[in-house]
């Protein structure tokens, strides 16, 4: 039965300082890194096809928003400024700021960007096909199916009234109902309904 010997690094620089005697030392320490490289490491990582286990950690979204007008404080603002987004918050306003490669760059000349309230409750009559989808309750007061997300409309008239008071941001459910649905977060913008959506169904009412 043949026994197996298993040598260490360093046992193995050993022989090789006792082997090569009388060979060059650059031509020792060739042999002696092509060697290495066939030995097991202790310790190193082996490649493996196995799934990550757990919640997978969603890097965050950059955004840079750039030349935009920007209003800080009534009788403060930036003629042309930079405002940097990281997933949902603001982390930095300015005009020289550094710029992260990762960030995606969006091009503002001309807008004036500024903050705004948010109005924190507001309903909308849905159409009666709408009602009918989904799996209706016996009880017709009952419609957790509901989303107003799916047919929401913008009132220009009402949007355009909110905004001259400094109100940028609505939160909008069904109108009828013990329980309506689940409502949607909007902007009061005049830019078409895919962009003033801003968040879909945001809580049950």
């Amino acid at each position: 039965m043949k026994s197996v010997i298993v040598l260490t690094d360093l046992q193995v620089c050993s022989l090789f300082r006792w082997q090569l005697k009388g060979v060059s030392m650059r031509f020792r320490l060739l042999l002696l890194i092509v060697l290495l490289a066939f030995l097991p490491s202790q310790g190193r990582s082996q490649p493996t096809t196995r799934p990550l286990e757990g919640l997978a950690k969603s890097p965050g979204r950059m955004f840079a928003l750039e030349g935009a007008r920007i209003v800080l404080a009534p009788g403060k603002e930036i003629a042309e400024g930079t405002i940097l987004i990281d997933g949902r918050s603001i982390i930095a306003v300015g005009t020289d700021l550094k710029i992260p490669v990762a960030a995606r760059r969006i091009e503002m000349k001309g807008k004036t960007i500024y903050a705004g309230f948010i109005d924190s409750y507001g309903e909308q009559d849905l159409p009666a096909s709408q009602r009918e989808l989904g799996a209706p309750h016996w009880n017709s007061l009952i419609t957790p199916q509901l989303d107003l997300a799916a047919s929401y409309q913008a009132d220009s008239a009402l949007d355009s009234t909110l905004r001259s008071q400094g109100i940028t941001t609505r939160l909008v459910a069904p109108s009828e109902g013990i329980l309506k649905g689940t409502s949607v977060l909007v902007a009061t913008s005049d830019e078409p309904r895919r962009h003033n959506i801003l968040v879909e169904r945001v809580a049950q009412h």
